[in-house]
């Protein structure tokens, strides 16, 4: 005789191997026209117009804003082909559709293309966890990439940059769990680890999710609260002390997806412009084929990792 609750506890047991065999994430990148602080008041995102439907098992994330003309660059991810992240332009047209085209790939996943300037020359920073650097590259007339040049290494995800008090800092997560800090007099560096690192160990606001913004001369840091779900919801967090030696922010407010929506399982990049927000949004979708395409996608994402790894040995 099953003890009390085993029923229960197999059919969730049941239903979790369903779902990972059954059912993926995608994402997309949207507008919001009205002021964060109006999302933080209501909770959740709200009135998002998506720009456009990913063809066959790709999607768009980790949008953050290039310049004032409305342009953007985000994460084209590809389950099939490549198996990872490349990073994109992305234009929004006199009609609204969205014009899309790469600017950088890697033979290891890219990811959350970061925008720093410094002086007139604007750079991006990519994710590059799976080739334990954390990397600036600057972009050039024509959409001409650069080298790499690396700021630090080790397996950082989503490294987020701001100048501030005459200081560069880089804020970036180990996984979804802890916050580090990192320091620098310049952008080339060199740079030094926070003396309190890691900043925080707290999967509800640790892992970046876009870039800092300022409001009556204060610092607000976006975080992803990943406590139930990879990207489930955004936390805003305000920094009120950032030194060498000391770091202390206070919660602000959370914001949930928007779940009358279509992308209503996450949200994990938020981006404050002028009029408005820049976010993205998940949706886990039912996939029949991901019982045997899954299995082959993790199967390039293992080789690729092992290779990356045997060559760093």
């Amino acid at each position: 005789m099953p003890r009390p609750g085993g029923f229960g506890q197999l059919g969730r047991y049941l239903r979790a191997k369903a779902a990972k065999h059954l059912l993926r994430d995608e994402w997309n990148v949207g507008l919001v026209a009205a002021p964060v602080e109006r999302l933080l008041e209501r909770g959740q995102l709200a009135e998002v117009r998506w720009l456009g439907r990913n063809p066959g098992r790709t999607f768009l994330a980790d949008p953050i804003a290039l310049n004032g003309q409305g342009d953007f660059l985000a994460e084209h991810f590809d389950y099939d082909g490549g198996a990872k992240g490349t990073i994109v332009r992305c234009r929004l047209d006199e009609d609204g559709g969205l014009a899309v085209s790469t600017l950088l790939e890697a033979d290891y996943h890219l990811s959350y293309p970061f925008v720093v300037r410094d002086g007139r020359q604007i750079y991006i920073v990519p994710e590059a966890h799976e080739a334990s650097i954390v990397a600036m590259h600057a972009i050039g007339t024509d959409d001409a990439i650069g080298p790499p040049e690396t700021l630090i290494e080790g397996r950082f995800s989503d490294p987020t940059l701001v100048q501030a008090d005459g200081r560069w800092w880089m804020f970036c997560s180990l996984g979804s769990l802890q916050l580090f800090a990192f320091h620098a007099d310049a952008l080339r560096g060199p740079w030094q680890p926070h003396l309190c690192n890691p900043l925080k160990t707290d999967p509800t606001s640790a892992r970046p999710a876009g870039p800092l913004f300022e409001r009556n001369g204060s610092l607000f840091r976006p975080a992803q609260d990943c406590s139930k779900t990879y990207g489930g919801a955004i936390t805003v967090h305000q920094i009120v002390e950032l030194t060498p030696e000391r770091f202390r922010e206070e919660f602000v407010g959370r914001i949930e997806p928007e779940r009358e929506g279509p992308y209503p399982d996450g949200v994990h990049t938020l981006g404050v412009l002028d009029d408005g927000c820049l976010v993205d949004g998940k949706r886990t979708v039912f996939d029949p084929s991901w019982a045997f395409r899954g299995r082959v996608y993790g199967r390039k994402v293992r080789e690729r990792q092992a290779r990356l790894g045997a060559e760093r040995a």
